[in-house]
This record gives structure tokens, sequence and C-alpha cells, in this order.
């Protein structure tokens, strides 16, 4: 990838401040794509077949908060998983879009703009490999970068694997949570 220009860090470092205010420091992956990035997103965040870490991790079991557009600039707000449903029939209609992604307590993890996806890692979610699965299919061009003290950073790109001790870990939590609501049969 061609290097960044001081334009180009000029507006990434707006879209930053402008998209994440307050919350506005730490690790971002910008991803440019020709295509619209709507199942992308999805994938990494409501598609549990897609991402398993979605079930095996507690943190963020729960699910996302996917504001959608429409043309004329109107939004709505819908939680996933239990309006997945909802969410996968907007986005199949070009009429609609993903606008934003926020936790369930309301921290925005993803920001959209014409052709940008800026995600913002939260408790190390989502890695790096799960972003590139989720838009392997779509051409890309990718940038991981840190923001501190008002400096963008790009970051080398480096692998770091969710260990196998860490995903049993996860895995363990949430059968024992699961294991709570079995009773007894009679």
């Amino acid at each position: 990838m061609k290097k960044t220009t001081a334009e180009e860090i000029e507006g990434i470092l707006a879209l930053c401040k402008k998209t994440f205010q307050e919350n506005a420091q730490g690790d971002f992956t910008l991803i440019q794509t020709t295509e619209k990035p709507d199942f992308c997103l999805y994938n990494l965040y409501a598609n549990p077949l897609q991402n398993t870490e979605l079930v095996d991790n507690p943190k963020i079991r729960d699910g996302f908060k996917f504001k959608i557009i429409n043309k004329e600039g109107e939004h709505a707000i819908f939680d996933t998983p239990e309006e997945s449903y909802d969410v996968l029939t907007l986005i199949k209609n070009p009429s609609f879009s993903i606008n934003s992604i926020y936790t369930k307590t309301g921290q925005q993890t993803t920001a959209v703009e014409e052709n940008k996806v800026l995600i913002k890692t939260l408790d190390n979610f989502p890695n790096k490999q799960e972003i590139q699965k989720a838009f392997k299919t779509h051409k890309t061009k990718t940038k991981n970068l840190t923001l501190k003290d008002e400096q963008l950073i790009e970051q080398k790109p480096t692998t770091r694997k969710t260990t196998t001790e860490e995903k049993n870990h996860n895995k363990t939590l949430t059968l024992k949570k699961l294991k709570t609501k079995f009773k007894k049969t009679e």
C-alpha cells in the first residue's frame, strides 16, 4: 500500500475525533473498500457462524447495536442478536446501509463514511485477523492505526492470534453460564 499522505492523515484524524469523540485514543483499523461493506460488518459483529468470538467471548456475547440509515438520512437502531434478521433484511436493500456499530453499553466500535470503514478495537475485539476474515471477499486497503496524544501512528503488520488457552477459557466460561440454565427433569 502506498505511504499515507499528510492530507489523508488529517482526514483520518478528523474522522477518529468526530466519530469517537472522548474515546478517540486507541487502536483502529481503517478499511477502504470499493464495495458496500455492510455484509462484512454484519459477519464481523452479528454472525456467529462467521465469527465464533461472538459466542465464545463473554464480553461481547450480548451483541451489538447497529445504526442503519436510509437514503433520506433517517436512521434506526437495531439490537443484535435479537433483531439480526431485520438488519439482514435492510442491508440487502440498496436503500439502506450500516452507519455505525455500538456495544450494548453504548461504546462506538465502528463508523462507516462512504467507502471508508473505521473500526476501533475494544477489549481486544475485533482483532486484526477477525477483521481480515470478515472482509476477505472484498477488495480492500487496510491500515492499522493507533491514535495517541493527537498523533496518528501507523502500526506495522503484526499477528496476535488468540491462544488456544484463551479460547478454551472463554468456552469454559460460556459453558458454565449456560449449564446454570439446565434443571433436572423428573
